[in-house]
């Protein structure tokens, strides 16, 4: 286009030469030829025209192209001047711009005056003095999609009036919540409802019963994915004369998109196949009964012409008869054992008459094994009544031959177990009440052998106080298909006698309870060893209990004696003391060496046995006082240790070191007895020349929704060998002498017994000349108010 108007001769024109036009139309026209957008300009008081390339193809063949460029607007567009005309003279006039969509402007193009639909702006342009100089236009040509709209809406009342008049179900769901919004008469008829009762609602608030049967996730599926979804017999209910049936539908689900594309609905496609379905399941079923029949009895199958005696048989019957090919009927007969002919050419004569052939028969192998079999048929006549051919089946009954033998054996073997058990069995008719029973059976009710009794004589023989147990017991049997009681019998003889009754409920075709079979046992002798025993263990618990109250007593007394034994002990104690501080202090100087030496080892073993008095005495009191429970905080606790050692800590030079320590349940004089007798027992075995090291942290456990805290104590002391991690707690026990270590043997005996009286434990663990720890667990909260 821009070489067009290159080659034009502008001076002509109203506008004149180029080089004279002003700057703001050649800034248009740059504007305009540079664009890909459909483009016209009028510009001028005679609204010269000018447009780009992509508005030529607009114009068609054979019409205003080229001969409109420079041209008056009016002679160029004179068919439809009356409509362009007074629209370029408002903008010019109002300086406003206007818009239109899909506006009918017919132009003259291909020969002809043709319907063309436009999308357009007019706008105002200036000159370069700022003057409103013509009209700037763009466009589109809409005529493909007007038209492609109306075929659309033609389209649509045309697939409307097809799914109207459609011979199958048909409708459409519009939304996520799938409005009706067209349906056919016969949709109506499967949904069971009216139009009134459908159109413009949700799908399932109408057909409510149809819910739950998948077919809500069908529709969502396709109007999510856009994917058509097909399902063949589909279970469901329908609306039928206001009742509801069960019934079977093929249903097709397709995507509805609108003009652009999208989807806004499903279109959906039923059939009622309900009796199609039902009739097949018919054939099914019987088809399904026939295979089960043959495979479950592992049928052949085989058909005699008795014009040709030829003989047909299936795979399974080739198998069976253990022979492989086709063989003529003469071969096949040839297996039988010879035994048995004369019964198969008896059963073959009588068929002839009856028109049914049944027989048994052995049949020899290859291999010689000897195989038993059941052979059937029907005789088939022509319309003269002369027989045509022989259709029937043939079982292998080999295992059920040696089941059958098998059976015999074993019923044999359970007589001689029931009668060497002696085991009454019993079969009672559910329906009828009879019941049937052996001769044990009768002999544990006192009757003998061979008397008839029936059901409610039985029930007489029941101890009153046992019958609705008994009768509870067979109502829960009834239930759970087992049955099992003891009770009493008042026997025919009179007297009275235990029994064990087991039994196990059968059921009928129809899943009743049909009859009920089982056993009993007389139990009587075990029952009086029961009671015998029963009569022991209370005599025993009698025992027990007199024997606890004298080891009660036995243990006040020790504990009394202990703690008399103690305090009579500490007496001559304190003199033996007095008098060896006084023979140290005023005769020191005039004693000799050697007897200074006896007089320390006396004063020693004095100190020892004051220390063995007083473990003694706390040994014999722990489990006995009764201590409160208070809130303890170990913290000032470990204080108070720390306190009363300080002297031989000092001595020691040894360093404790306190991690963090919580608030605790327990008694406060139990507690400071175990941290004094573990800080001690650090102090006591340090290593010789080394400052003693004490650790002491602890941290918050939970067990089974409790709360514990686990404290730590740990030395670098001597340490132990782990073998004797057990044996240290033992009372009396030492692991080092008392030459070389001091101590009693008592002080972990009475911390095990602290921390077991308040529900915890305590561990120790130990490398010889490597330190030891002691691991202490101990509930926050205490249960009793008491230690």
């Amino acid at each position: 286009m821009g070489e067009l108007m290159r080659n034009l001769t502008w001076s002509k024109t109203p506008l004149g030469p180029v080089d004279k036009w002003p700057q703001s139309l050649k800034t248009l026209l740059s504007l305009l030829l540079n664009s890909k957008f459909p483009m016209f300009l009028w510009w001028g008081p005679d609204l010269t025209c000018f447009y780009n390339d992509a508005y030529r193809p607009s114009l068609g063949e054979n019409g205003k192209h080229p001969s409109i460029i420079g041209s008056p607007a009016k002679e160029a567009w004179a068919e439809i001047w009356h409509v362009i005309g007074p629209l370029i003279e408002s903008v010019l006039a109002t300086g406003e711009a206007v818009w239109f969509e899909d506006q009918l402007v017919p132009i003259y193009r291909n020969g002809r005056i043709e319907d063309v639909y436009w999308t357009f702006s007019y706008s105002p342009v200036v000159d370069d003095s700022g003057k409103r100089a013509g009209v700037f236009v763009t466009c589109t040509e809409t005529t493909g999609k007007v038209r492609l709209f109306k075929e659309l809406e033609e389209s649509n009342k045309g697939f409307a009036n097809t799914i109207l008049q459609a011979p199958v179900a048909m409708c459409i769901l519009i939304g996520p919540h799938f409005i009706v919004e067209l349906a056919n008469e016969k949709m109506f008829e499967l949904w069971g409802r009216t139009p009134a009762e459908m159109m413009n609602k949700p799908l399932f608030e109408g057909v409510y019963e149809a819910r739950n049967h998948g077919f809500e996730e069908l529709i969502d599926s396709v109007y999510r994915t856009g994917e058509t979804i097909s399902r063949q017999s589909v279970a469901t209910t329908f609306l039928r004369k206001g009742n509801l049936e069960r019934g079977y539908v093929d249903v097709i689900y397709h995507p509805y998109s609108d003009t652009n594309g999208t989807i806004t609905g499903v279109l959906a496609v039923a059939t009622d196949t309900t009796v199609q379905v039902l009739a097949h399941k018919r054939i099914e079923e019987a088809e399904e009964k026939t295979r089960i029949a043959l495979n479950s009895a592992e049928l052949g199958m085989y058909e005699i012409i008795y014009a040709t005696n030829e003989m047909l048989t299936d795979s399974r019957f080739k198998e069976i008869w253990y022979s492989e090919g086709s063989l003529s009927r003469d071969k096949y007969v040839a297996f039988i054992h010879p035994e048995d002919m004369a019964i198969r050419e008896q059963a073959h004569k009588e068929s002839i008459k009856s028109g049914h052939l049944e027989y048994r028969c052995r049949i020899i192998w290859k291999d010689k094994s000897i195989h038993w079999v059941k052979i059937t048929g029907k005789v088939i006549y022509d319309e003269k009544g002369k027989p045509e051919k022989l259709i029937g089946v043939i079982q292998d009954i080999t295992s059920t031959v040696d089941a059958l033998k098998q059976i015999e054996e074993n019923e044999s073997r359970l007589n001689i177990v029931i009668g060497a058990s002696e085991l009454g069995t019993w079969e009672l008719n559910l329906k009828t009440f009879e019941v049937n029973y052996s001769d044990r059976y009768l002999e544990i009710f006192g009757y003998s052998g061979g008397a008839t009794i029936n059901h409610s004589q039985l029930l007489k023989h029941v101890h009153p106080d046992d019958l609705p147990g008994r009768n509870k017991s067979v109502e829960e049997a009834i239930i759970s298909g087992t049955m099992y009681y003891q009770m009493r019998l008042l026997t025919n003889d009179g007297t009275i006698r235990w029994i064990e009754t087991k039994g196990k409920v059968f059921y009928d075709h129809a899943n009743k309870p049909d009859k009920m079979m089982g056993t009993i046992r007389d139990i009587t002798l075990e029952k009086q060893r029961e009671f015998e025993l029963v009569e022991s263990e209370v005599i025993l618990d009698k025992l027990v209990k007199d024997r606890t109250i004298q080891l009660e007593r036995s243990n006040e007394d020790l504990q009394q004696f202990a703690h008399v034994a103690s305090h009579d002990l500490k007496e001559p104690l304190r003199k033996i003391k007095m008098y060896t501080n006084r023979l140290e202090e005023g005769y020191s100087n005039i004693l000799p060496p050697k007897a200074l030496e006896f007089l320390t080892q006396v004063t020693g073993a004095s100190t020892r046995m004051q220390m063995m008095i007083d473990g003694v005495l706390s040994l014999s009191t722990i489990n006995t006082t009764k201590e409160p429970v208070e809130q303890v905080n170990l913290n000032d606790t470990i204080d108070d240790v720390k306190n009363d050692l300080e002297y031989i800590m000092e001595q020691k030079k040894a360093t404790l070191i306190v991690g963090w320590l919580p608030e605790i349940q327990g008694a406060g004089i139990l507690f400071y007895q175990l941290f004094y007798n573990l800080v001690n027992n650090s102090l006591k075995f340090s290593k010789a020349g080394i400052p003693p090291l004490i650790k002491i942290n602890s941290a918050i456990l939970k067990k089974e929704g409790n709360e514990y805290v686990k404290i730590s104590v740990w030395d670098n002391g001597i340490g132990f060998d782990q073998r004797y991690a057990e044996q240290i707690f033992t009372t009396f026990v030492r692991l080092h002498s008392k030459d070389k270590y001091e101590g009693t043997g008592l002080g972990l005996s009475l911390c095990k017994k602290i921390v077991e009286r308040h529900g915890g434990t305590i561990e120790a663990t130990g490398i010889e000349n490597d330190g030891a720890t002691f691991t202490i667990i101990l509930p926050l909260i205490q249960q009793n108010g008491n230690i």
